[in-house]
């Protein structure tokens, strides 16, 4: 990590400070309960997300690349791509870089700010990527123009993330994507409710411990339950298996 990218971590932390309140949402017909995250939530969360991009980025940018170069516009320099929770920026980078022949922009996007420097250094070198914006999954119908992006980008996200957030997600990509475009999304994931290694049911409990009601792994089910909610089809090579038992989930609009 930058410097920089220390820096921001630690700005972000301290600007973050709230107290927890809670609200009662209804989605798919279901009332759960959704809290903003405590200061040391954020922490968890953020430090998590960075240590987590540092060690994964270049298979994920490789397999990102693999699945843009199926596209019928790949070739052109023309692909618009949006991500949420890119955070310090660490994917963009790595994404802009290993398909620069293909991206016309990449918008790295969070719900917080508190990383956005970090992003920018990280980002330098990378023409195409804008500069981030404050986005939250939930509202991303309503913020991102229709039929805007070729690519949705979530990595890492959806298992530190409330199910309003995976709904309002993959509504939006509906919306946002151009015909041809696709969502890929990646991070540890359940199986029919079984868990890849005791790794993973290790992490889960420690992600239920911080937060019982946002946190956790959730079923590839249930994302492709979603996908297919909103009319996007499951590319024939997902799930795609990736190091640490982790898996790229890709699904098209056609």
């Amino acid at each position: 990590m930058t410097n920089s990218a220390a820096a921001a971590l630690a700005v972000s932390i301290a600007a973050r400070r709230r107290v927890t309140r809670a609200r009662r949402v209804r989605t798919s017909g279901v009332h759960r309960l959704a809290r903003v995250m405590t200061d040391f939530e954020v922490r968890f969360n953020v430090q998590r997300a960075t240590k987590a991009s540092m060690r994964n980025r270049e298979p994920i940018a490789r397999a990102f690349e693999s699945i843009v170069a199926a596209h019928p516009r790949a070739n052109a320099r023309a692909l618009d791509v949006l991500e949420l929770g890119a955070g310090a920026g660490v994917h963009a980078e790595a994404i802009a870089r290993a398909c620069e022949g293909s991206l016309r922009s990449y918008a790295p996007t969070d719900v917080f700010d508190g990383c956005f420097d970090a992003a920018r250094d990280n980002c330098r070198d990378r023409d195409v990527v804008r500069d981030p914006v404050v986005l939250d999954a939930c509202s991303m119908r309503e913020r991102v123009a229709k039929n805007s992006i070729d690519a949705l980008v979530v990595i890492n996200v959806i298992h530190i993330s409330s199910e309003r957030a995976l709904v309002g997600m993959f509504d939006g990509a509906r919306w946002a994507l151009r015909d041809d475009g696709f969502v890929f999304c990646y991070g540890p994931f359940t199986r029919g409710g079984k868990y890849a290694s005791e790794g993973d049911e290790r992490f889960d409990r420690e992600l239920r411990e911080r937060d019982p009601v946002n946190f956790g792994l959730v079923d590839v089910e249930r994302v492709d339950a979603e996908a297919t909610r909103v009319g996007l089809t499951a590319d024939a090579r997902s799930p795609v298996e990736m190091p640490a038992n982790n898996v790229a989930l890709v699904y098209r609009k056609t």
